[in-house]
């Protein structure tokens, strides 16, 4: 594994000003000011500035300043030495007396002055699809392998530094109550001011400050790399290192008290690779050693969370159960390697994602994904007298402690709220967030308390692309030709046409024909989980999780409204008079079928069934929870296993009358004959993006299948200070 100084610090438009000694550098008008004077330095001189201010810690050779500066193979040393010395009188005055640039013989040139960089306040700026940046308009939008197959996504955060004080003993008492479901106290207004902390162009993810607040570790990935490089910057100095290894995915898990930190090292290939690594950054950063602690089972990202001394790591270890995206809490020691088990979840439901151990180190607090969002459970840290606190209806990305171990804290994203809930009140306290930022948009946030957390932006592009099953080569293009975040499909079976969504945190409805783009629908709701057109394309379904909406094609307007008490996973419409759902009632997930007449439900299978689609009037496909798929007649009740994917977490799929289309790497798109289940072939591979969602077209004139894909884009890495507002 290579570990690779990459020490840097930007100039760009995001950074205000830089003061150096009495001088006062603007990037942004390439000027020095010492309050009396201004001056504007030539490019050369300030690229020559620059460079010695983003390497003060150091002598940098004349060779490296032909390289790097001049950018050439060689430079007259006269030009070099009247370069230092122009450099020298423009960074001298009556107030900076000091010799700024000293010369170290045969060895080259050093900084002397300290260096303090300011950055503009982010809330006044603007950043744009092309990540340009105005200082004019608040706009900054912010939406879990990559992306994670489910809505739930598995981010680790560290723990709250600071004082470790006594968790009082009377609590336990308060973990036997029923778990709140709402938020009971509101406290006020807050705002988020932000700090950014990394300008690199390219994708972070899962940011992670360690507990002692020195470090903040990240992954990255570059447009052009094959893999996900680890970041780890000094929060003092501000330089980064960076850790990588060829075509594997790295990310950060978790921190110890002694500045230890622990991440994950993902290859997938046809023997993928999953580890355990530990590096101590306590001493010195750069010749740090890395050592790798044990193998896991898991393409997802762990989540984890070490004790201070670093021999216990809490990890969620996944294919628990013999389920491939079903994690428990695991405890292991990191001495003798022993293990054992602190949660048991119900295999309905995708496991426990995520876990924070307490300040004193006796309680451990983790998250539990349900149907509708996040249980919140509290045990001892050997699992013991464990219970459920909280069931909220949102998903949390993280959760954390306070100082004093008698409350935790979270960010309720769906409608930006920083809640606190206390073990003494057994109360939520509410505090709503006043911020240009749209967190539910992130891949990363990490809690660190009740008054900060740091955040990777946006990071998605999401579009639809359409695969031409009649060419040849499988043909792919562009569904609607646009820039805008495309979702959910919803072809017509009688012409080539159809609906699509639009929209990230406002969606609409559009109608393509003829290559015409139309607007036909705004939904005042974001939690819609598909669409589908009626068998006669004269009604519109739209599915949420408690209920399923039916529009008129002709003028849109709403025709029905179907209220469920369970949880509606997906919904298609294969009959006339028939929907066919998967839905989940009390933990059970089943196939049903939703009589449009008699308005009542008819469970299909008593498997626990995770997707399901009809090929014809009579034949049913369904992939149940041990990743088997089954072809049933619908009628006799008979069925034939046609196929086995319990070698991988991930698989998306759909199917016609004569194949099984699927992906089980998120790249690939792979058939199979229904009539002769060794018929395997390859139908397309993408490269840079990751299929969401396959749709079968249902025009039989011009066969299709549609790819909901997303491809990666620039984000930016936040810190951000919840602050009260003043009004």
């Amino acid at each position: 594994m290579d570990f690779i100084d990459e020490s840097e610090v930007s100039f760009s438009r995001k950074v205000k000003e830089v003061t150096l000694g009495h001088w006062k550098l603007s990037p942004k008008y390439q000027t020095i000011s010492d309050g009396s004077i201004l001056r504007e330095l030539e490019p050369l001189l300030f690229s020559l500035l620059t460079y010695f201010i983003k390497h003060n810690d150091r002598i940098v050779s004349r060779q490296e300043l032909v390289e790097e500066v001049w950018k050439q193979t060689y430079v007259d040393d006269n030009a070099i030495n009247r370069a230092i010395s122009e450099l020298r009188k423009v960074l001298k005055s009556e107030k900076q007396r000091s010799q700024v640039i000293k010369t170290h013989y045969r060895k080259g040139y050093s900084f002397s002055l300290d260096v303090n960089i300011i950055y503009f306040d982010t809330k006044k700026l603007e950043v744009t699809e092309s990540n340009q940046v105005s200082e004019e308009k608040p706009e900054l939008t912010v939406p879990k392998k990559l992306p994670r197959k489910t809505p739930h996504f598995k981010i680790k955060v560290p723990i709250l530094a600071g004082l470790l004080l006594v968790f009082s003993v009377a609590v336990a008492s308060y973990y036997r109550l029923t778990p709140v479901t709402s938020e009971v106290e509101k406290i006020g207004t807050i705002t988020a001011a932000s700090t950014l902390l990394s300008w690199k162009k390219g994708t972070s993810f899962t940011p992670q400050i360690s507990k002692s607040f020195n470090y903040l570790a990240y992954s990255f990935r570059d447009a052009n790399a094959s893999g996900i490089d680890l970041y780890i910057k000094d929060l003092d100095t501000l330089k980064e290192f960076k850790v990588a290894e060829n075509k594997a995915d790295i990310f950060p898990i978790g921190w110890s008290g002694k500045d230890e930190l622990f991440y994950q090292l993902i290859q997938l290939s046809d023997q993928p690779i999953c580890e355990i690594w530990k590096v101590n950054l306590a001493k010195n950063v750069t010749d740090a050693a890395h050592e790798k602690l044990f193998d896991c089972q898991s393409d997802e990202i762990i989540s984890a969370d070490a004790t201070t001394d670093g021999t216990s790591l809490l990890y969620t270890k996944y294919n628990y159960r013999g389920r491939k995206d079903l994690s428990a809490i695991v405890s292991r020691d990191l001495i003798t390697g022993n293990e054992f088990q602190v949660s048991s979840p119900n295999i309905s439901t995708y496991g426990d994602y995520y876990l924070k151990i307490s300040n004193n180190e006796d309680k451990v607090v983790f998250l539990r994904s349900h149907a509708l969002g996040t249980k919140v459970f509290l045990a001892n840290i050997d699992g013991s007298d464990q219970s459920e606190i909280l069931e909220l209806n949102y998903y949390i990305n993280s959760i954390s402690w306070n100082r004093s171990d008698d409350s935790i804290s979270w960010l309720n994203v769906k409608d930006k709220k920083v809640n606190t809930y206390s073990f003494n009140t057994q109360q939520v306290a509410s505090q709503k967030v006043e911020s240009d930022y749209a967190f539910d948009n992130t891949f990363g946030l990490q809690m660190v308390n009740n008054s900060r957390a740091v955040v990777a932006t946006d990071y998605l592009d999401t579009n639809i692309l359409k695969l031409d099953l009649s060419s040849p080569d499988f043909a792919v293009s562009s569904y609607s030709n646009t820039d805008m975040h495309e979702t959910y499909i919803a072809p017509f079976h009688f012409q080539d046409a159809g609906v699509y969504v639009v929209g990230k945190n406002s969606k609409s409805i559009w109608r393509l024909v003829d290559g015409a783009r139309k607007k036909v629908l705004s939904l005042s709701f974001t939690d819609l989980t598909g669409i589908e057109v009626s068998p006669d394309d004269k009604m519109l379904l739209v599915s949420r999780p408690h209920e399923l909406l039916i529009y008129s094609l002709d003028n849109y307007t709403l025709m029905d409204n179907i209220k469920f008490d369970g949880v509606v996973k997906s919904a298609s419409w294969p009959l006339l008079n028939k929907l066919l759902l998967t839905y989940s009632e009390r933990g059970q997930q089943n196939s049903w079928f939703y009589d449009l007449e008699g308005r009542n439900l008819v469970k299909i299978t008593n498997s626990l069934i995770k997707s399901a689609e009809m090929i014809d009037q009579q034949q049913l496909l369904l992939f149940d929870d041990k990743e088997q798929i089954q072809l049933m007649n619908v009628e006799t009740g008979e069925s034939t296993d046609i196929g086995s994917f319990s070698d991988t977490s991930t698989i998306k799929w759909t199917a016609d009358k004569s194949y099984f289309y699927y992906t089980n790497d998120g790249k690939t798109v792979y058939r199979m004959s229904l009539q002769d289940y060794s018929d395997k072939q390859k139908v397309t591979e993408l490269h840079n993006k990751t299929i969401l969602k396959l749709t079968m077209a249902n025009y039989s004139e011009m066969p299709a299948l549609y790819l909901t894909v997303s491809e990666l884009k620039d984000n930016l890495l936040l810190d951000l200070t919840f602050e009260k507002s003043v009004h």
